[in-house]
């Protein structure tokens, strides 16, 4: 008998609403799992080895580990669930399809953080979901930071915000250029270059005291970006960050870094001691 179906049985003889299958070999389309969209006594399903849940009392995430004794799980598929769950945990595994999940109006709270979701359009409108943590998925068409900046950030508001303005929200066609290198390197005076092409190069330049930033504007002319956007001038604005090189102010830098930047990395090759590793 597979481990898995020893414990759904045992689950339907107790009638206990929390069912734990960790550690118990699965891929998720074992036949003794059909049974578990039978199992209406179930408020909890547990997937996963390991996870996290968030304990209300004691105001604190505490850690978890499945006392099942077989196999790790590899969850590539989920299997029939039962409607009235509230709770699924399914962390650490390789679901990539979660279409199912629509299904499951009951659920508040969904941990699928660690997978290999792409589509989580049938997560955003259950009506009773309040927690979602999605963190490490290759989600698309939603900007990584708003699925969580670590492992405990639930992530739902911020997602379903961002849905309901992405298609009401006028572009802004505006970017960001960090400059960054060593002293002296020539960050300044590829900035000046930039915003004028007639800049002459000084013989020296002021050192940059923490960061300098500038604007930068040229001309778009993009018709398939920019025809359906009432209000663009046909001007694109680039923010050119220029960071002090010194070494005191690198454990700064990372505050201003972001996602979605064009990073430049500003060399002088002369000396031939830049230690690429340490800025890459």
């Amino acid at each position: 008998m597979h481990p898995a179906e020893k414990l759904i049985r045992q689950s339907i003889k107790t009638k206990n609403p929390r069912l734990d299958l960790g550690y118990c070999g699965l891929w998720g389309d074992e036949p003794c799992l059909q049974v578990l969209k039978e199992c209406t006594h179930l408020e909890t399903l547990i997937l996963s080895d390991k996870w996290m849940e968030f304990d209300e009392e004691a105001n604190e995430w505490k850690k978890y580990e499945s006392q099942n004794k077989d196999n790790r799980n590899n969850i590539r598929c989920l299997p029939p669930l039962p409607f009235q769950l509230k709770k699924l945990i399914v962390f650490d595994n390789s679901i990539s399809d979660i279409t199912s999940i629509k299904e499951l109006k009951n659920l508040t709270y969904l941990d699928i953080s660690l997978n290999k979701i792409k589509n989580i359009s049938n997560l955003i409108d259950l009506p009773d979901l309040q927690y979602l943590f999605l963190t490490n998925n290759p989600v698309q068409n939603i900007p990584q930071e708003l699925l969580g900046r670590n492992r405990y950030d639930n992530c739902l508001e911020e997602i379903r915000a961002y849905l309901d303005n992405i298609d009401k929200a006028n572009y802004v066609f505006e970017g960001k250029m960090v400059l960054v290198g060593e002293p002296a390197a020539g960050k300044t005076t590829l900035c000046e270059k930039i915003l004028n092409s007639t800049y002459k190069l000084k013989t020296t330049e002021s050192m940059t005291r923490g960061i300098a930033v500038s604007q930068w504007t040229f001309p778009y002319t993009n018709p398939k970006q920019t025809e359906m956007h009432e209000g663009f001038d046909g001007q694109f604005k680039a923010h050119i960050f220029d960071f002090g090189g010194q070494e005191i102010m690198h454990a700064t830098h990372r505050y201003f870094f972001s996602r979605r930047t064009l990073y430049v990395l500003v060399v002088d090759t002369r000396p031939e001691d830049t230690d690429f590793h340490y800025w890459l």
